[in-house]
């Protein structure tokens, strides 16, 4: 957000433009690049930079209009103030969008939009009175803060121009890239203060950033797979979650791992060692005996319980031989609780999901259940336990296979100090890759080649 007067610094002018990333995107870019259409079309239909006739439409300082906290952020000053913007807006806005999908990241963006004015136009009503601001850079620094918590170890791919026919790609961390455009921005208010300026309103941008960033995160609406800032540097996000916002996870962590529950799943599987499926039923079918814990019976057929409004993590009904004709060549799935596993619920559905695939069924688990089960299992760093289920679904073959495989291969290399297992396991990958998926496979496998002294040449990593 560039502030009319005066100027300062802004990402546009450093010379350094990133252009791509190889953060895996699981979303294509739609809002992204519904929202630079819309800049474009802004800028074109008022006045391409004489933004006087809409005065009304730029953040005001003498005057408090929610209405222009959000049309600020699509008005620009000149064409180079657009398209510099739009770069940038473009290489964040697609590693954010990639994580959360085009209806959470345009909601998200709104509240960036929301956020970002308020704190623009409220202090400088009450400070100075007068001036404005416009812009799209505010809410490009939260987004770039986002990035930081969310992804800072991976690269952005940069083209940096120190000077006239000097250009040259680049690759710098995110968490680096962020923090080179932080100590640009504090370079102006150490030399001249505290004064409106784009400086102070793209610091304002990722004072909006890092908090939301840190709070989806701990909530789980956001699935970085264990490669965020916080678990990075040794804070759990799945305990800032359950004590910061979920005070019942302390009752529930009582009913878990419990010797006498154990013991009753191993008695029953031994009493009934010619059949699983029995073992799971009377677990399920007898509450008060297998876990004393539990005030009420559980149905096996039921996945809810109308009277306290708890889930159970997979009908169990289902593990037992269904005796309907199935069409030839068809294989039915497990039907499993549409909601993701709760707090509580983490690991007696990895129990029954384990179950599932020393039975054979695993592949009858649908690929989203078991999904959202291995992003619960990565939300508390629980990495090794959900190998059994990548596994599973890099039996699959198909495209979810291949990142399947690539996962696998992280975490053999990364915690399981595997590093010949994760070159299988790369090895293994079918074609065709996508781009950013090929990225991080050649990475991948030239960081476990150099670990056991191999040398990496285009034969072995194609």
């Amino acid at each position: 957000m560039s502030p009319k007067p005066p100027a300062t610094p802004s990402p546009e002018s450093t010379m350094l433009f990133p252009y791509g990333t190889d953060a895996p995107l699981y979303y294509r870019p739609i809002a992204t690049t519904t929202i630079i259409a819309t800049n474009v079309a802004m800028f074109l239909s008022t006045g391409m930079g004489d933004f006087e006739p809409y005065r009304w439409l730029i953040l005001e300082f003498d005057r408090i209009n929610p209405l222009q906290w959000i049309t600020a952020a699509f008005m620009h000053a000149s064409w180079m103030h657009l398209i510099g913007n739009m770069i940038f807006l473009w290489s964040f806005g697609i590693l954010v969008e990639g994580k959360l999908g085009w209806r959470h990241f345009s909601l998200l963006y709104l509240v960036l939009c929301l956020a970002d004015g308020a704190i623009g136009q409220i202090p400088m009503f009450l400070l100075y009175g007068y001036s404005g601001a416009l812009g799209a850079s505010g809410v490009i620094f939260a987004l770039i803060a986002i990035a930081m918590v969310w992804a800072p170890q991976n690269e952005m791919d940069c083209l940096f121009a120190p000077y006239l026919f000097y250009i040259r790609s680049i690759e710098v961390p995110v968490l680096a890239l962020g923090g080179f455009y932080l100590i640009l921005q504090l370079i102006p208010l150490a030399l001249w203060g505290f004064q409106p300026s784009s400086a102070l309103f793209h610091l304002m941008g990722m004072a909006v950033g890092f908090p939301i960033a840190i709070w989806m995160l701990q909530r789980g609406w956001v699935d970085c797979e264990g490669w965020d800032l916080l678990s990075n540097f040794g804070e759990s996000t799945s305990k800032a979650t359950s004590f910061s916002f979920n005070p019942l996870f302390l009752v529930g962590s009582l009913f878990r791992d419990t010797p006498r529950r154990k013991e009753a799943f191993l008695h029953a599987t031994r009493r009934n060692n010619s059949s699983g499926h029995d073992a799971l039923r009377q677990i399920m079918e007898n509450p008060d005996e297998y876990n004393p814990r539990s005030g009420q019976r559980t149905s096996a057929t039921s996945t809810r319980s109308p009277k306290n409004n708890m889930t159970t993590p997979f009908d169990t009904s289902n593990l037992l031989p269904d005796k309907r004709p199935a069409a030839a060549g068809v294989v039915r799935p497990l039907p499993v609780n549409e909601q993701a596993p709760r707090v509580g619920n983490t690991d007696l559905t990895l129990e029954f999901a384990n179950r599932c695939i020393q039975l054979g069924h695993g592949n009858r688990i649908p690929c989203r259940k078991m999904l959202r089960l291995i992003k619960q299992l990565t939300a508390q760093q629980r990495y090794l336990e959900s190998l059994p289920l990548l596994r599973t679904l890099a039996s699959r073959g198909d495209e979810v296979g291949n990142h399947a495989k690539l996962r696998i291969a992280e975490i053999e290399f990364r915690f399981n100090n595997q590093p010949k297992v994760a070159i299988s396991t790369l090895r293994s990958m079918a074609r065709p890759w996508d781009p950013g998926c090929e990225k991080r496979r050649l990475k991948l496998m030239a960081a476990a080649m150099g670990r056991i002294g191999e040398t990496v040449n285009g034969n072995e990593v194609t």
